[in-house]
């Protein structure tokens, strides 16, 4: 794990034991020790249970690929939870709950300078929106596969085969290659027998052996050629989306050295067409 990764889920995995404790101090508390603050002590059982029923979904479904996303609401339930918990721990020395809380939340917040995702532009650049807008005007009327199957297709208005079976039947049902939360099932040659006129995915390598076992040699047997290459970058490029077509393998080379990570397949069909 990454240290930023680390410092990302640190306070929401606090959080959880803190509920833990607590739903275990609930169930041992007798009616006749329940004060007049019954309403909090409710309150803290239901948090409780829903951070421990969180934190139980989390773990079972092996995380999420982009990481915190599903407890992020321990975040909320952890800071009512543990200001109650250090309350009730220490009492008379209340006053150590603000430092505690603020030490805690520092560090999650630590994460901003940690994690590269929070490198934040003056310019703003979508790769997606950009590949969806530029396959729109280039290919109306296309059909795409794709492995990001959400911007590209609405914006493009192309028809779109989801090559990681969230909207697929057949993909969907296909054994788990790898285990990779969300990207685990996937099958080139399904994708290929259903010859779409595009496909997008990530280059795993300078050879531009695609993702999702599309390696070069897979792709071009049936028919397909790099057409495009996207900056697959944060930040915008002077040219974002080159067309490639035609390029020696060192030139594609140095594309990817540069940043254009994302590739877009034309098949011979397609590329006969345009040119």
């Amino acid at each position: 794990m990454q240290q930023s990764a680390f410092y990302l889920y640190l306070l929401p995995l606090v959080f959880g034991l803190v509920a833990l404790w607590q739903l275990y101090r609930n169930s041992r508390t007798n009616a006749s020790d329940v004060d007049d603050s019954h309403t909090v002590h409710l309150s803290a059982a239901v948090a409780s249970f829903i951070g421990v029923a969180l934190l139980g979904y989390w773990f079972t479904i092996g995380g999420d690929v982009y990481g915190e996303r599903h407890i992020l609401l321990m975040v909320p339930l952890g800071i009512i939870l543990t200001a109650w918990a250090l309350q009730r721990w220490l009492g008379s020395r209340s006053v150590w709950i603000a430092p505690t809380m603020l030490l805690l939340i520092g560090a999650q917040l630590s994460t901003v300078l940690l994690d590269p995702r929070f490198e934040y532009r003056t310019e703003k650049y979508d790769r997606y929106i950009e590949l969806g807008q530029a396959l729109a005007v280039t290919h109306p009327g296309a059909t795409i596969a794709v492995d990001a199957a959400g911007k590209v297709p609405y914006v493009s208005g192309l028809r779109a085969i989801d090559m990681l079976g969230l909207n697929d039947h057949h993909i969907a049902r296909t054994p788990e290659r790898e285990f990779l939360v969300g990207h685990s099932r996937y099958d080139p040659g399904y994708i290929l027998e259903r010859e779409p006129d595009l496909i997008m995915a990530w280059s795993t390598n300078e050879e531009l052996d695609l993702a999702w076992g599309l390696s070069r040699d897979v792709y071009s047997s049936a028919g397909y050629t790099p057409l495009y290459m996207l900056n697959g970058t944060a930040g915008a490029a002077s040219y974002n989306m080159l067309r490639v077509e035609g390029e020696t393998d060192e030139s594609l080379a140095i594309l990817r050295r540069m940043g254009y990570w994302i590739v877009v397949l034309g098949s011979s069909e397609l590329v006969g067409h345009s040119r």
